[in-house]
């Protein structure tokens, strides 16, 4: 099994008119009190992966720990995951954790939260060693009942995992779309996606799901120039991607040239490998239901074409295809299993 030219951040995929709708169920307020910023660069070390050390194993026993910007979050074995901020308790030095716990495919959730004692935190903050990292805590159900919960580190991530890029795109934007925080195609939805992905993540790639509508690309032209623009001003790496998911939009695209001919403004073409070298696109997003299509993903490597199957919402069917396909990513509902089963892979 292989991968070649794969990216291993977690990604934000938004739908542009679209009409489907979800019944929504709002992430539950977070209090973390009164800390001090960390910079996530002191934080990243401890991505590794972790075990339940004691307490409930309802949210699973085995977890993959991935730093951002402003979150730590930890993707569990049973597709569960906690988004949880993190700071510095002014009063004694420990370091905290607040956020809440989620299911992927269903609407149940709460709070969690963790702690380190101070000299804990200073030894990791200083050194970056968490070989013996544990992180006490507990979690809070929707009534409001206590449940202990302990963490502590179990190995780093294997040399494939850390070496290997892997791009794993979150399906509209959000981690689920069982009751998901706001409606997939909302104004609020696009307005999140938008405001956290430069200014409030370390995230890389966006991919924009185009439909067609007419003169698409002259109006989108300058959305994706000015986020670039931002982007480069606060010191940060992006790379945008307008979808052509059909003929239609394929036919808008090549409507208004002046949209390829900027090389700065990406493409990603979800129709047959030709279109993809046609169009002059990058990445190539074939559905899943065509299976490994070994050859072809082989082809396109060839070509210095990347490909994103999508999407991808079977536990087992992601576990196949991380283990038996050569593919550079996955869309999924549902990214907290990809999440999980790439980066425990040995």
């Amino acid at each position: 099994m292989r991968f070649r030219n794969t990216f291993k951040y977690l990604i934000v995929l938004i739908i542009f008119f679209s009409c489907s709708r979800n019944q929504t169920t709002l992430q539950p307020p977070i209090d973390i009190g009164n800390v001090s910023f960390i910079p996530y660069t002191k934080m990243k070390p401890m991505e590794a992966i972790y075990d339940l050390a004691s307490g409930s194993s309802a949210l699973g026993t085995s977890f993959v720990c991935k730093v951002s910007k402003y979150r730590v979050s930890f993707f569990g074995n049973g597709g569960i995951f906690m988004i949880l901020k993190y700071g510095l308790e002014q009063n004694d030095g420990s370091l905290k954790f607040a956020g809440f716990y989620r299911f992927s495919q269903d609407a149940r959730q709460g709070l969690v939260s963790f702690s380190m004692p101070k000299a804990d935190a200073d030894a990791f903050l200083n050194t970056g060693n968490i070989s013996s990292l544990t992180l006490a805590g507990n979690i809070e159900n929707g009534n409001g009942t206590q449940t202990p919960l302990s963490l502590k580190f179990n190995r780093h991530f294997s040399a494939y995992a850390q070496n290997t890029p892997f791009e794993i795109y979150c399906h509209h934007g959000v981690q689920t779309v069982a009751n998901p925080p706001f409606a997939e195609n909302s104004l609020l939805g696009v307005l999140k996606c938008l405001r956290d992905f430069i200014d409030s993540t370390t995230l890389t790639y966006f991919w924009m799901d185009i439909k067609g509508d007419e003169g698409i690309f002259q109006a989108l032209q300058p959305v994706v120039l000015n986020a670039q623009a931002h982007a480069k001003a606060v010191g940060r790496n992006i790379v945008i991607y307008a979808d052509l998911p059909s003929t239609t939009v394929i036919q808008q695209f090549q409507s208004y040239p002046a949209y390829r001919a900027d090389t700065s403004l990406k493409t990603m073409c979800e129709l047959t490998l030709q279109d993809v070298i046609d169009n002059g696109a990058t990445r190539w997003g074939p559905r899943y239901s065509r299976g490994l299509l070994l050859s072809d993903v082989a082809q396109a490597h060839a070509q210095g074409i990347k490909v994103i199957s999508w999407t991808l919402n079977d536990a087992g069917l992601i576990a196949n295809y991380i283990q038996n396909g050569q593919f550079d990513g996955f869309i999924s509902d549902y990214p907290c299993y990809v999440v999980y089963d790439f980066y425990t892979m040995k």
